[in-house]
C-alpha cells in the first residue's frame, strides 16, 4: 500500500461517526454475551461447616480449606481456634457442627449432659506432636568460652588476655533432661528451694550438652517458657510429661504453688505460669529473641524465650522469624533417650500405641514422647442433609488426600487402622445425620461433595444423605374386546423415618475469658466423679488412659486467618460472556448518548443557518 493510498483510508476511517463505531462494539459485545461459551453451572453454592477447637491442624488448615471449596458442591470448612475445652463445649452448647480436640470428652462432661442427648461421633483425623523450640541467645548465640589451663586473663603480665580464653560454635543438639523440662515447662522457679532445675549451668543439664563451656552457662541463667492461656493439649501433655518423667519438679512445682489444684491434671496451666493466649500469640512471642516474655525486659538471668508448639508450625515459625535463630530440643522419652520430633520418631511411638504420650509412658525405642491422635467431633443429628454430606466429604479428604500436607508439613499420616476407622466414621456421620423428611442414606460412589483429589475418587461404596425423588405417574393400557382400559399408577415415596434423638434445645454458651495472674477462677477441674454410665452418649473410639481424663476449663479463642471464607468471591472464574454481556450493555448506552448529541448538533446547526 502506498502512502497516498494509507492516508486516503485513513482519512475516511476518520469520516466514520463515533456513534456507529460504539454502536458496533455493543452489538458485537452483546452478541457474545449471548451465544459465547456459557457460564459454568456445575459448582453449587458452598455448604458451610463451621468448627472450633485446639490448633494441632492449623499448618494443613488452608490447603485442606482451598481444597475442600473446588470440589462439585463446595464445602466451606470454617474453623476457629478457641483452644480444646472450649471448642469441645461450643460443639455441645449447639454453636458449631464439629470440634477439633487432641483431647478427648471427660467423664464428667460427658455426665453433665442430658439424658436424652444424642451421641458423639469421635472421628481421628492426624497425627499430632509438640516440638520444644528455643531461641537462640541474644548476643552471645550458641557459642562457647573456656579459658586455656594455666592462663589467667586478669593477671597483669598477660601481654594478651584475649589469648586466655577459647572460643568457638556449639554445634550438638540441644538437649534437656526430663526433669529440666518439665520444670521449665510448669513453670518451676530455680530458686524454690534452690533446686537450679532449669538454669542450663545445673549439673544435669551440662551432662546433657556434653559441654560447661558455653557462654549461657554463667550467672544463673536460663530461658523463658512460653504456655498458652486457654485450655490446651499442649498444657495437657506438658503436665503429664512432667508429673511421669519429672516427679521431683512436680512435686516441688505444687509446693511452690499450692493454691492451685495440679491434680487431677486438666487443660490448664497454673495462672503462675508465663503464657500467652492463642497459639499464634505464643509463638509469636515464643520467636522474640531480645526481649524476656516474663518481665518484657533484659534481665542478667535471662536467656531467650522457649515453648512448645505444634510440630507442622516449626517451620513455618522459623521461617517467619529468620532472626530468632529458633532451634529445635531434644527431650527424653521414658527410655531416656534424646528424641526429637522426626518422621521416624513420631512413628515409632505409634508403633507403641495410639494413646496419647505412649513414649513418654511407656518404653518404646526411639520413640518420640510428645504424640497423640487428633479426633474431629460431630453430634448425631445435629446437621442438615447438606452438611452432613460435606462433614463426610471432609473427614474422606483429611484422612486420605489431606494427609500429604501433613507429611509435606513434617508430620506422619494416620495409622491405617485409624484411617479406614475415621472412613466408616464419615459414613456413620451421613446415617446419623440424614434424618430430614423427603432425604435417604444411600450408597455410592465418590458424590459432588467429595473432593476430586486422587485417593478420594478411588473410595466405593460411600454413604450420602440423598433427596427421594419420586418415581414418575405411569399409565398402563390393556385391550378386553372391544373395551379399553387405562390404569393411572400413583406417585409413591419412600417410607419416613422419624428421628431417632429427641431435640435437644443447648443452654446459652458463655465463654470463659483468658485468666489473669492470681486469678484462678475457672481453672480448677473438680473432678467430678459422676459416673459415664449415667450418659446415654455413645463415644465410637476407645476412652483416655486411666488417670488422664477429667481435663479442667477453658478460655475463648480467635480465627487463624482474617477473613471467613464464606466473605470471599466464591464463584468460578469468568468465562468472558457475563462481562461481555455487561460491556455491551455499557456501549450501548453510550451509542443512544452520542446518537441522541449528533440529532441535537443537527438541529442547533439547522436553526443557527436559518437565521
Amino acid at each position: 500500500m502506498t502512502r497516498e493510498n494509507l492516508h486516503t483510508v485513513t482519512a475516511r476511517a476518520r469520516r466514520v461517526p463515533a456513534w456507529i463505531v460504539v454502536g458496533l462494539c455493543a452489538v458485537s459485545s452483546l452478541a457474545y454475551g449471548a451465544k459465547g461459551p456459557a457460564a459454568s453451572s456445575a459448582q453449587g453454592l458452598p455448604t458451610v461447616i463451621e468448627g472450633s477447637g485446639d490448633s494441632d491442624v492449623v499448618g494443613d488448615l488452608v490447603s485442606w480449606q482451598n481444597t475442600l471449596i473446588e470440589a462439585q458442591q463446595p464445602t466451606d470448612f470454617q474453623y476457629f481456634q478457641r483452644g480444646t475445652t472450649d471448642g469441645r463445649a461450643q460443639l455441645l452448647q449447639g454453636l458449631t457442627q464439629f470440634a477439633i480436640s487432641g483431647v478427648p470428652y471427660s467423664a464428667a462432661e460427658l455426665a453433665a449432659r442430658p439424658a436424652d442427648s444424642s451421641a458423639i461421633l469421635e472421628v481421628p483425623i492426624a497425627v499430632s506432636s509438640l516440638t520444644i523450640v528455643a531461641t537462640t541467645p541474644d548476643g552471645v548465640g550458641w557459642n562457647t568460652e573456656a579459658i586455656k589451663p594455666g592462663c589467667d586473663p586478669n593477671d597483669p603480665d598477660i601481654a594478651d588476655p584475649e589469648a586466655c580464653y577459647e572460643r568457638g560454635v556449639f554445634t550438638n543438639p540441644i538437649r534437656l533432661p526430663a526433669e529440666s523440662l518439665g520444670a521449665l515447662g510448669i513453670g518451676l522457679s530455680p530458686s524454690f528451694e534452690v533446686n537450679r532445675k532449669a538454669l542450663w549451668e545445673s549439673d544435669a543439664v551440662a551432662s546433657a550438652l556434653g559441654t560447661k563451656a558455653l557462654a549461657i552457662q554463667s550467672r544463673s541463667k536460663r530461658h523463658t517458657f512460653v504456655n498458652r492461656s486457654e485450655g490446651s493439649a499442649a498444657n495437657r501433655y506438658l503436665m503429664i510429661y512432667a508429673k511421669v518423667l519429672a516427679p521431683e519438679a512436680w512435686e516441688l512445682r505444687k509446693k511452690e504453688n499450692p493454691e492451685y489444684a495440679w491434680e487431677p491434671i486438666g487443660e490448664q496451666m497454673s495462672p503462675r505460669t508465663v503464657s500467652r493466649y492463642g497459639s499464634d500469640t505464643q509463638m509469636g512471642i515464643i520467636a522474640i529473641s531480645n526481649v524476656d516474655a516474663a518481665t518484657n525486659q533484659t534481665p542478667d538471668t535471662w536467656s531467650g524465650n522457649m515453648g512448645a508448639v505444634p510440630t507442622n508450625q516449626v517451620s513455618r515459625l522459623q521461617r517467619d522469624y529468620p532472626l530468632a535463630g529458633l532451634r529445635e530440643v531434644q527431650v527424653q522419652n521414658h527410655l531416656g533417650e534424646y528424641v526429637s520430633a522426626t518422621t521416624a520418631a513420631v512413628a515409632a511411638s505409634l508403633a507403641g500405641g495410639t494413646d496419647p504420650l505412649t513414649a513418654a509412658t511407656t518404653d518404646v525405642p526411639g520413640g518420640y514422647p510428645f504424640v497423640w491422635i487428633t479426633h474431629m467431633y460431630v453430634l448425631a443429628g445435629s446437621l442438615a442433609p447438606a452438611q452432613a454430606n460435606a462433614m463426610a466429604a471432609t473427614v474422606r479428604y483429611i484422612v486420605t488426600d489431606g494427609q500429604v500436607d501433613i507429611e509435606s508439613n513434617g508430620g506422619v499420616r494416620l495409622p491405617t487402622s485409624l484411617r479406614d476407622e475415621a472412613l466408616a466414621a464419615a459414613d456413620a456421620i451421613v446415617i446419623e445425620n440424614c434424618l430430614a423428611a423427603g432425604y435417604e442414606v444411600t450408597t455410592s460412589g465418590p458424590a459432588a461433595s467429595e473432593t476430586n483429589t486422587p485417593q478420594v475418587q478411588t473410595l466405593t461404596s460411600l454413604k450420602h444423605c440423598t433427596e427421594i425423588v419420586a418415581p414418575v405417574a405411569t399409565t398402563t393400557t390393556s385391550t378386553i374386546g372391544s373395551l379399553t382400559t387405562t390404569t393411572l399408577a400413583p406417585n409413591t415415596t419412600a417410607a419416613y423415618t422419624p428421628p431417632r434423638y429427641p431435640s435437644y434445645v443447648p443452654p446459652a454458651f458463655t465463654p470463659v475469658d483468658p485468666p489473669s495472674i492470681g486469678d484462678g477462677a475457672g481453672l480448677i477441674d473438680d473432678g467430678a466423679t459422676t459416673s459415664v454410665d449415667t450418659a446415654t452418649t455413645v463415644l465410637l473410639a476407645s476412652s483416655p488412659p486411666d488417670g488422664l481424663a477429667n481435663p479442667g476449663a477453658g478460655a475463648g479463642g480467635v480465627r487463624p486467618q482474617g477473613q471467613p471464607l464464606s466473605n470471599l468471591p466464591l464463584t468460578l472464574p469468568a468465562d468472558g460472556r457475563n462481562g461481555f454481556k455487561k460491556l455491551g450493555t455499557l456501549l450501548m448506552g453510550a451509542t443512544l448518548f452520542l446518537v441522541v448529541r449528533r440529532v441535537l448538533a443537527g438541529r442547533r446547526f439547522q436553526s443557527s443557518a436559518a437565521q
